[in-house]
């Protein structure tokens, strides 16, 4: 469970750090700015992922893979263009949508220099 935890510290970690400079550059109340940061939050962070569980050589065994008539003791390495094409791509687009729904309504939230006075 440990190595669970390490694959998710790191990579959002990098993912934060990928959006961070658009936090005080970027003015939150344009739309393109959250959804833009979102898209490349989602990026980063399913490639940093995809990176940690290729360097930790994970074994994958899943039951879509049955399809491909291999043997049901070859190991399986995490498949990079699936992932992609199925996964985060998918992910992108959903998070995109729901960041393009919320901005309007996280707008309203006021900052926090805003809250004082």
């Amino acid at each position: 469970m440990q190595s669970v935890s390490l694959r998710t510290d790191v990579a959002l970690i990098l993912a934060a750090a990928a959006v961070s400079p658009g936090n005080s550059t970027f003015s939150r109340f344009n739309v393109l700015v959250p959804v833009s940061a979102c898209v490349v939050g989602t990026v980063v962070y399913a490639l940093a992922y995809i990176w940690v569980l290729l360097a930790l050589d994970v074994v994958v065994r899943l039951p879509f893979f049955s399809a491909l008539n291999l043997a049901s003791d070859t190991p399986l390495r995490v498949p990079f263009f699936a992932v992609l094409q199925y996964t985060v791509l998918p992910s992108v687009a959903y998070n995109a949508a729901i960041m393009l729904v919320l901005t309007p309504i996280l707008n309203r939230i006021p900052e926090a220099q805003d809250v004082g006075s």
